[in-house]
């Protein structure tokens, strides 16, 4: 999902068949701040829900992968156009399962992070500038879900759930982040590294998940970095599962906060594999807000405010309309 001057645009996949070959998705747009959405391009192909930024001339781009071909597809919609049909260009080998996207707005040119341990710069005209493995599989596990944050600055932050060799297990969560918009990539404390970066506990990444949860399934929900912290939000499923809240001092490496084994307010707690902290240009000067999956008790799932020092300042069932939760704390 984004949000510009002309709307909030939202892909989703809206049917598929068995074998992963013919998934229906769309990309719809609301003028109504979320109350209501039109589609405005639909297809069938051999892909996932295709991932969606804009720019600050309100264009949309969308990235989708291509299981048979093993490409990836960008789709350019103008708003000179009023988004009326797509500009496709091809992703040489961005094919995978899961993946993320970024536009870099002081670079002008969008990041593509996969789980196939490609990363691509891409202009916005769609070519492709350049392309590399950024991780590369380890002894004990592979990359499976990346994820992209861009803060403000520039700093382009990675970080990405590990599958374990040959079992089905989330094994753990790593990060490394980069200065000069993906060419270069280090530690938070600073120590570069070489390309492409081992994958697992055996490379030199930042390990974000402790040693204690090797035998439990752990997935990376979010990250978002401002004001020079970096925060991580994830599900460890142990018995009983416990949600992290981890803030780490994204110029030293000093990992300063770890909420566990619950993470909520007075009433309602976050507890979910799966969610998404919602960022915004000016998001250096706002509280983080967390959103987890819908838990059962209410087909609307809860969201949380979180203060400067981590401290729950609001929690709340979601509303029908995307406006943003009233500030309560405005320090990073």
């Amino acid at each position: 999902m984004a949000g510009n001057r002309k709307g909030i645009f939202m892909t989703h996949i809206r049917s598929r068949d068995e074998p992963y070959t013919a998934q229906q998705w769309r990309l719809s747009r609301s003028e109504g701040r979320g109350k209501a959405f039109t589609i405005i391009f639909e297809a069938t192909h051999a892909t996932n829900p295709p991932v969606v930024e804009t720019d600050a001339r309100d264009n949309i781009y969308l990235i989708r992968p291509d299981f048979l071909d093993g490409s990836a597809y960008l789709y350019r919609f103008l708003a000179s156009e009023n988004y009326a049909r797509p500009h496709i260009s091809t992703v040489p080998s961005g094919s995978a399962g899961k993946y993320s996207m970024i536009y870099d707005a002081k670079r002008k040119r969008l990041c593509y992070f996969a789980h196939n341990d490609m990363f691509f710069i891409i202009g916005p005209d769609g070519a492709v500038k350049s392309s590399w493995n950024l991780l590369k599989p380890g002894p004990n596990a592979v990359v499976q879900y990346p994820l992209l944050f861009l803060e403000p600055d520039g700093t382009l932050h990675a970080a990405w759930t590990t599958q374990k060799n040959g079992v089905y297990l989330y094994w753990d969560i790593h990060h490394i982040l980069s200065r000069d918009g993906g060419v270069t990539w280090q530690k938070m404390d600073g120590t570069l590294l070489a390309l492409p970066v081992i994958a697992d506990e055996t490379g030199p990444s930042e390990r974000i998940t402790p040693g204690d949860k090797f035998d439990v399934h752990t997935w990376l929900f979010s990250l978002i970095a401002k004001g020079g912290k970096a925060h991580f939000f994830y599900s460890a499923q142990t018995s009983p599962p416990r949600e992290h809240y981890i803030r780490y001092d994204s110029r030293t490496g000093r990992r300063e906060i770890d909420l566990f084994p619950k993470f909520g307010g007075q009433a309602i707690f976050l507890m979910n594999l799966d969610g998404f902290s919602p960022r915004a240009p000016e998001c250096g000067k706002r509280p983080l807000t967390a959103v987890p999956c819908g838990t059962g008790e209410s087909s609307a799932p809860p969201a949380m405010t979180t203060g400067r020092h981590g401290t729950i300042t609001q929690s709340a069932r979601n509303r029908s309309s995307l406006e943003p939760m009233p500030s309560a704390d405005a320090a990073s």
